[in-house]
């Protein structure tokens, strides 16, 4: 270790040999798995590749710097520019995954994202003309290489970008992208600090170490592959899905099918949960040799759905999943029978978000169990009960929130007597227009979202309000 830090002299590269391993890694198992080719991907990949080829640079441009007396002028000016330039398309790239990640793009007008490389683009001039005005840096015959009085700013316009990278963020955080959000904050607070470190101490490479802190940090929390794909079947999960669908339904290209496995819990009590999970690793592999240029997710509880980017023969490919299904499955000595159903969308129908869609599929996953040897076209009677699903839905937890289940007490009455001898308590929902949404509507879905029990403790507390303000001398519950 001696010989490498004399090697350097008084440049320090320690941080930026750590890296290498750490990108190298990452790049390997993010390459290998990449199967979400959205533009944010694409900005971190390249992130990663930009801070690889800066630190090359930097080490190779450290090397040369410390040998200044023996090393050509122009070498050390060739490798130094290059670091700097490296360093700047690195920031470029975060910038953008930055804009990307919270669809702040989608907001934004494009000449603006035009307009922010322009900046980027006249550092880069002032960089690469370094050796004529020596603002950057310069080579003393006695002294070696000298940082010039732009140096700093270089690393204050840096920081310029990452201020614009933390107000992205802060602004668009919501419950459904926290996670990253947050990795965008912890990653962005790591590279301000490496950023600060090496306008500090020029001679110790400390930037492209703290990007690959941050790299990792959201490689962990949001970017690994292993995220996006169901374990059980390898296909791409319900999380891919969410992020995969939002480009096909912004432009009217959802053009797919789906299936579903029949009394799937049944076939997990009768065969048994290991068998089942094993013959969907089975389903999972046959799928993707199948359909190896589609997007093929595996949502939940036996429901398959392939989509395709393009064109993609329907009819044809749902024949094949009923062909692949009207035999027994036998693997390993394991023999065990599906029954299945299809759905197929109707890409003539514009969504008008991702959730109508995911209802959509989900009512059609729920009728196929009931409708027996017929496949579904997701249509628009399918589009409206969605959007009713969701208004419904929408409602049921304003009304969870702020309390303002109804109830309605049903007189139960002796039929000899004629004589009331109780009441039934039921709850009651309104739409916001006044309108009582019937319980077969709520019920079930509230049951579904996970607020049953809230449900059942406003109607509680509200039916002991009412008994306590009539003045009821004696009351019995069941």
């Amino acid at each position: 270790m001696d010989a490498v830090w004399n090697f350097f002299g008084d440049w320090n590269v320690d941080f930026c040999l750590a890296s290498i391993p750490i990108l190298l890694l990452f790049l390997h198992f993010y390459m290998k798995n990449r199967e979400i080719p959205l533009k944010d991907t694409l900005y971190f990949r390249d992130t990663m590749v930009m801070t690889l080829v800066t630190i090359l640079f930097g080490i190779v441009g450290a090397a040369v710097c410390a040998h200044w007396k023996q090393v050509p002028y122009w070498l050390i000016y060739l490798l130094n520019v290059l670091y700097y330039i490296g360093s700047l398309l690195t920031a470029f790239c975060a910038f953008r995954y930055t804009m990307e990640t919270p669809h702040m793009a989608d907001r934004i007008d494009k000449k603006w994202f035009t307009l922010s490389a322009i900046p980027v683009a006249v550092m880069a001039i002032v960089v690469i003309t370094t050796p004529w005005h020596a603002c950057f840096f310069t080579i003393d015959p006695d002294l070696g290489v000298l940082q010039g009085p732009l140096y700093v700013p270089f690393y204050g316009f840096l920081l310029f970008y990452l201020v614009f990278c933390f107000i992205a963020a802060a602004t668009s955080e919501n419950k459904e992208n926290k996670e990253q959000i947050d990795g965008l904050l912890l990653s962005g607070a790591l590279i301000a600090a490496g950023t600060i470190l090496e306008a500090i101490d020029w001679q110790t490479l400390f930037l492209p170490f703290f990007i690959t802190l941050g790299v990792s940090c959201i490689y962990i929390t949001v970017r690994n592959p292993d995220l996006f794909k169901d374990k059980k079947t390898g296909l791409l999960s319900s999380a891919a899905f969410n992020l995969l669908m939002k480009e096909p339904l912004k432009h009217h290209q959802a053009c797919g099918f789906g299936f579903a496995i029949r009394s799937y819990n049944q076939c997990r009590v009768s065969y048994g949960s290991a068998v089942v999970d094993r013959n969907l690793s089975h389903f999972g592999e046959y799928i993707r040799n199948e359909f190896p240029k589609k997007y093929c997710f595996y949502l939940h509880d036996g429901h398959f759905l392939i989509v395709s980017p393009g064109f993609m023969d329907i009819h044809a490919a749902i024949a094949k999943i009923h062909q692949q299904f009207k035999d027994p499955w036998i693997r390993e000595g394991e023999s065990a029978s599906f029954d299945i159903g299809c759905c197929y969308i109707d890409n003539r129908l514009n969504y008008s978000s991702l959730a109508e869609l995911r209802e959509s599929l989900e009512l059609a996953f729920n009728d196929i169990d009931t409708l027996e040897h017929k496949d579904i076209v997701v249509d628009e009677k399918y589009k409206q009960r969605a959007e009713r699903q969701t208004h419904i839905r929408k409602i049921l937890r304003k009304a969870i929130e702020t309390d303002s289940i109804e109830i309605f007490l049903q007189p139960l009455m002796d039929a000899k007597t004629e004589e009331l001898t109780g009441a039934e308590a039921l709850a009651r929902l309104r739409d916001d227009d006044g309108t009582i949404i019937p319980p077969g509507d709520f019920i079930e879905l509230s049951n579904s979202l996970g607020v049953i029990n809230a449900l059942d403790d406003q109607v509680f507390d509200k039916t002991c309000q009412f008994i306590s303000a009539g003045g009821l001398t004696r009351c019995n519950m069941n």
